[in-house]
């Protein structure tokens, strides 16, 4: 099923605009969008794109997005995503870039509404993928080990290198791999296009530099330091930030303060973590700042993701290496656990009254199949009512 680039557009700019909760969290909105709803994709695709995001480097939900979008509509499709997803949270963070716009306690509960909301999606994105990715207790076994390494050895290297070994003794696990990859109707570049695109990606990080010992323009001093920052870093938004505070903030373009604050900021908004660079690009160089940062920092994400997909492709079709997947997508299951008890549960349960909202959450989504903006209306006027009686 194939739909036009407007409708990848509006369908992602809804979910630009709703999508709280970082990147775990927008997989399960994502998973809920156009395997569920939309029907677009099967689990097993999904899972899939999920697990070759998770192997890249860049911000692994704009590019499960981007992905998304490239298979629709091709590389309007592909763009029509990336803005749609990006457009809202960045046009706020120029805003609160020029106005520095503070928070009060108030404001803060209405967000942490949301983030109720996020977790609970996260929640049934795990339970719906276990049941598929986690039939056999072997599978299940892999899924609750893969919580394991993230807890003992919490850096960014360790996802990948979980994911490699769990791809190399793949093979010699007992399960199913009869799943027929070439019945699945996916766009794919070329193989020479494929190339073209990693040896671009690999290539600008030599010659943006080079251009910029030329030019000491701050553009181009903002497009080598937020593509290094985009190309270099593994494990999504959070991960990005100590390199972008090295940039700037050590450097003393940026104040220490106003860093922190668009970052705060920027946790609180939906869509993706990497907006940030919006807020920075204004603070360096204004509007044409902002759209730099922006484009720069995921530019090699978004290449590289494409860029991969011939030979991904190809690679599928190996039966061991069929074996090899399944075992790889029951780690990623493994990993939402992992990010859910570690990352957003401990954000989205901060006294009784969260925790009362959560479950009720999940009570209205499991049990009524309410739709998440149905969840954030309620959660939000609820608060909204404990404010005035508080």
């Amino acid at each position: 099923m194939t739909v036009s680039a407007w409708t990848v557009f509006i369908q992602f700019l809804k979910l630009g605009c709703t999508s709280f909760g970082g990147p775990v969290a927008h997989i399960g909105f994502f998973r809920e969008a156009f395997v569920v709803r939309q029907c677009w994709f099967d689990e097993t695709q999904f899972a899939r794109w999920v697990a070759l995001c998770h192997f890249l480097p860049g911000p692994s939900s704009s590019q499960l997005g981007f992905l998304i979008g490239y298979q629709q509509a091709g590389w309007v499709g592909a763009m029509a995503a990336f803005v749609g997803f990006t457009l809202p949270s960045a046009m706020i963070m120029v805003l609160l870039a020029y106005g520095w716009v503070v928070l009060d306690d108030s404001w803060r509960m209405l967000l942490q509404a949301l983030i109720i909301v996020a977790a609970a999606v996260v929640l049934q994105a795990i339970w719906k993928m276990s049941q598929t990715f986690c039939q056999s207790w072997i599978l299940k076994g892999v899924m609750l080990l893969s919580v394991v390494p993230l807890f003992l050895v919490p850096t960014v290297l360790t996802p990948i290198v979980w994911l490699t070994m769990l791809a190399v003794i793949g093979p010699f696990f007992s399960v199913s791999s009869d799943t027929d990859v070439s019945s699945f109707k996916q766009r794919t570049p070329s193989v020479w296009q494929g190339v073209f695109l990693i040896s671009s990606a690999v290539a600008l990080l030599v010659i943006i530099p080079v251009i910029s010992q030329y030019s000491s323009h701050i553009l181009w001093q903002i497009t080598e330091g937020f593509y290094r920052a985009g190309a270099m870093v593994f494990g999504g938004g959070h991960v990005v930030l100590p390199l972008l505070e090295l940039e700037w903030v050590q450097t003393q373009q940026i104040s220490e303060e106003a860093f922190l604050v668009g970052y705060g900021l920027a946790q609180a908004l939906p869509g993706p973590l990497f907006t940030f660079a919006a807020y920075l690009g204004v603070l360096l160089g204004g509007v044409p700042g902002a759209v730099l940062a922006t484009f720069s920092i995921f530019l090699a994400g978004f290449l590289l993701v494409i860029g991969v997909l011939p030979f991904y492709e190809k690679v599928t079709q190996s039966k061991p290496l069929q074996k090899s997947l399944i075992v790889i997508q029951a780690g990623v299951v493994g990993f939402l656990v992992f990010a859910f008890v570690n990352m957003i549960l401990p954000h989205a349960i901060i006294n009784w009254q969260s925790g009362v909202m959560l479950l009720l959450n999940v009570l209205l989504l499991f049990r009524f199949h309410w739709s998440v903006p149905s969840l954030m209306l309620v959660n939000v006027m609820t608060t909204f009512a404990m404010i005035q009686f508080l």
